[in-house]
């Protein structure tokens, strides 16, 4: 993922097999050629275009452009889709690739991922994990061509036992969603989807509050330091976990304490 500005020119890119999605802080009027030709004036920010895969592209800008754009290899698109959506993907995103359009919920979710991006905390790398097999669903759903196969009912009983525990056994870890996937047969977004259900928490969500709930049992023992806990909960730093703690329970660590102590 990459932020780009681009003055007024010629460009062109070779074929690969990956997609682009940019997102538009700001744009000119431009011309484009990918085996399809087609033409647009200046996109509103936070509009979006898919770039696809596999064909030359080339563009003239008549002014500077600034945008994110993300590279999805198609094999994380086939893997993130595949298992719940069959032979209903035709490897591309039809309309997507030939004009810019507008999707507020996808527009977000880059900027969420660019965010957690520029972060670089352990609970980022998890969001961002989840927040990429969902854009992936996303994308599809906009293309207007088919419908999910859909995920029905949540999480058998030995697979939310066997993704808990392996959290819980690894909580100081950056577990990824693909990781958790594996363990129980599922693909990630079905995953994510399925563990919402039986919990009412995404898995880095479930994540954090089983750190901040060990946490709260060492903040109960005062010989312990608060920057202790931080590292031995998973928390990168001291103020992460201050930030992480607040948004659960509404207080800091050290007034956590105090107020248990006193």
């Amino acid at each position: 993922m990459v932020q780009c500005e681009q003055p007024a020119g010629h460009y062109r890119r070779p074929a690969a097999d990956e997609f682009g999605l940019s997102l538009v802080h700001a744009g000119s009027k431009l011309k484009v050629d990918h085996g399809v030709r087609w033409e647009a004036d200046a996109p509103p920010v936070n509009d979006l275009i898919l770039g696809p895969r596999r064909t030359d592209l080339s563009y003239d800008l008549l002014g500077s452009i600034s945008y994110i754009i993300a590279i999805l290899p198609h094999r994380f698109l086939k893997s993130a889709l595949y298992q719940d959506y069959g032979p209903a993907w035709s490897n591309d995103f039809g309309r997507l690739h030939t004009s810019f359009f507008s999707d507020p919920t996808i527009s977000a979710l880059m900027l969420r991922i660019w965010q957690e991006a520029l972060a670089g905390t352990q609970e980022s790398a998890l969001v961002a994990d989840t927040a990429w097999t969902s854009l992936a669903a996303l994308l599809l759903r906009a293309s207007g061509r088919s419908s999910p196969l859909g995920v029905h009912g949540g999480l058998a009983g030995w697979q939310l036992r066997r993704i808990t525990e392996y959290i819980q056994d690894r909580l100081t870890e950056d577990v990824s969603l693909n990781e958790l996937a594996s363990l129980v047969g599922l693909s990630p977004r079905h995953l994510c989807t399925a563990f919402r259900q039986s919990t009412g928490l995404p898995p880095h969500r479930w994540q954090i509050e089983r750190r901040v709930e060990r946490a709260k049992a060492m903040l109960t023992s005062p010989a312990v330091t608060i920057t202790d806990i931080a590292l031995a909960c998973g928390f990168g730093t001291p103020s992460h976990f201050a930030t992480m703690f607040r948004q659960a329970t509404g207080c800091t660590p050290s007034a956590w304490r105090r107020e248990r102590l006193s």
